[in-house]
């Protein structure tokens, strides 16, 4: 893990599952921030999702994982969601782009 510190990993800080990045402001779709990729499976980077929206895989991870741990026996849990769309790239789905008109470039 060379640019992360062991012991901030969030495994190493009471999660049991952590999907996403591990640093901040990367891009929503290559996941590349500084010119590394930053998208986690737990402590290994997750390449299969290169090219996906970051917003629909936080969505599909949080659901996958609630509907793992409400089986049976469902037990409490805490569940953290920190969706990256109000961070910088500010990078959307064209299908959500397409619904409003263009914004004047400058600062909003």
């Amino acid at each position: 893990m060379g640019m992360f510190k062991e012991q901030y990993l969030p495994q190493n800080r009471g999660f049991n599952f952590s999907t996403g990045m591990l640093s901040g402001a990367s891009d929503h779709y290559t996941h590349v921030v500084d010119g590394a990729y930053d998208w986690h499976s737990m402590a290994s980077p997750n390449f299969a999702v290169a090219g996906r929206y970051a917003g629909k895989l936080v969505r599909d991870d949080a659901l996958a994982f609630i509907e793992q741990v409400s089986g049976s026996t469902p037990q409490p849990f805490f569940l953290y969601l920190p969706f990256q769309e109000c961070h910088s790239p500010f990078q959307v789905d064209a299908n959500y782009s397409a619904l409003y008109p263009p914004l004047p470039a400058g600062p909003r």
